[in-house]
């Protein structure tokens, strides 16, 4: 259950919206889509996100925002080698 007013989430957020928009080079640009995932070798998280125009990017999330994620997404998503997630 999500907390109202916590201050790391929203953070956390600020951060994410701050690093996409650093990547958007013109005012308009869509978001096809974003997500926290857990890095392959299990410490810490990257921020996979993709523009409508551009390539698949990701970037890696602060180590302080690690606890929060873990909290909030104790089951982290399994990506089948087609794309899809679980």
């Amino acid at each position: 259950m999500f907390e109202k007013n916590n201050q790391i989430r929203e953070e956390f957020f600020k951060w994410c919206e701050e690093t996409v928009l650093s990547y958007s080079e013109e005012e308009g640009t869509v978001l096809e889509y974003w997500r926290p995932r857990r890095k392959d070798t299990g410490d810490g998280y990257v921020l996979r996100f993709k523009l409508k125009e551009g390539p698949e990017r990701e970037v890696e999330i602060p180590s302080r925002y690690t606890q929060l994620l873990d909290e909030e997404f104790p089951e982290h998503d399994e990506e089948e080698e087609d794309g899809t997630i679980h």
